[in-house]
């Protein structure tokens, strides 16, 4: 990065709503970003419990710090409030029980101003947090740069709405987040919606590194399996009605995934009637994938069996981490499997880099 060029405003969008119990420990670390030209708008969406008191104090000592209240409107609508009052030339924004490494804003402004063609967004890969902060696993190591929208349609490298920082002008282009979902019941995948508009015009970047902490509670928006489905089938609607119907390459097998995670999630419920056609419409959709799949999660719940004591093992807090490489406290590591998916959706990446190169769509 050119140290003599002017330094971009950056503003973080921290959308709340009841998130008392959080909110405290994320604007702090917001606030504790390397990167000092930061615009901080925190979006009360309607709280009836203390986070807006909370924000408010944090405002009084946070100068670079402001509280928008609105009526509830969901996510989306906060996020969107955002960004219509941001100064910043780039948007970064956080859930407000998640949790950003110091440098992570520095670093992906860095990959932003150091592409060859300025991207549409940056994103960086994330760990996952429980209540305490502690981490509990890591994300996929999936790097996509340049032309990416078939490898966002396969894969969903970000998978969270906290890792990104996007060109404030590419948002609102892309007509930022789609609230109408979630008058159909079907909010969740709004971001994952906004990438691919974006990535559907723009290059993306990624920071190769573990800068997220995303928070994993029982009572989140992301742990309804039913509506997180609805969400992401309705997204997809809309992305393919948009673009002429086009499909991008491998996204018949994208819903492979949807299917299992969904018959994952109903079996862990009780509701095994409906669980064999689901996964049998997941091995029509992937055989290869899903079988892998199914192998993975058989070990690690012969592991959780057998062992039942390493399922409790605490993992180091987030901000301790380092954010290359492995780490102890990981949960469910099941070594060569783990190995041969890695290797699996590796090839499958590099195929569909070649395609995203190529500029290559298939015709639904």
């Amino acid at each position: 990065m050119d140290e003599s060029a002017p330094s971009p405003l950056v503003t973080a969008i921290v959308p709340a709503c009841d998130a008392e119990a959080w909110i405290g420990e994320t604007l702090r670390s917001v606030a504790a970003q390397s990167w000092r030209d930061l615009e901080i708008l925190i979006v009360d969406d309607g709280s009836t419990d203390g986070t807006a008191a909370i924000a408010e104090e944090f405002c009084e000592v946070e100068p670079r710090a402001r509280l928008i209240r609105q009526a509830n409107g969901g996510v989306a609508a906060a996020r969107n409030r955002g960004l219509a009052e941001a100064r910043g030339e780039w948007i970064a924004p956080i859930d407000s029980d998640d949790l950003w490494h110091p440098t992570r804003i520095e670093k992906m402004v860095g990959a932003a101003l150091a592409a060859p063609e300025r991207p549409g967004f940056v994103y960086a890969w994330c760990r996952t947090i429980d209540g305490e902060g502690r981490v509990t696993g890591s994300a996929p190591q999936w790097a996509a740069n340049g032309r990416a929208i078939n490898r966002l349609h396969y894969a969903n490298p970000v998978g969270n709405g906290s890792g990104l920082l996007i060109d404030a002008a590419a948002a609102r282009a892309a007509g930022g987040y789609d609230e109408s979902l979630r008058a159909e019941g079907a909010w969740g995948c709004e971001d994952w919606l906004l990438q691919m508009e974006i990535a559907a015009l723009r290059p993306i970047a990624c920071v190769p590194e573990y800068l997220i902490g995303y928070r994993v509670r029982p009572d989140a928006m992301s742990s309804d399996g039913e509506r997180t489905h609805r969400s992401w089938a309705a997204a997809k609607r809309r992305f393919e009605a948009r673009h002429g119907r086009t499909r991008c390459a491998g996204g018949r097998r994208h819903p492979a995934m949807r299917w299992f995670l969904l018959a994952e999630y109903r079996a862990h419920r009780g509701g095994w009637r409906s669980v064999p056609a689901l996964i049998a419409r997941a091995l029509r959709a992937d055989p290869a994938r899903v079988s892998l799949w199914i192998a993975g999660r058989s070990a690690r719940w012969a592991r959780r069996v057998a062992a039942p004591g390493r399922e409790r093992a605490e993992g180091p807090r987030f901000e301790d981490c380092p954010t290359v490489g492995a780490i102890g406290g990981e949960r469910h590591a099941i070594g060569w499997i783990e190995r041969a998916m890695e290797r699996f959706e590796a090839r499958r990446m590099r195929v569909l880099e070649r395609r995203d190169g190529e500029g290559a769509a298939v015709r639904v």
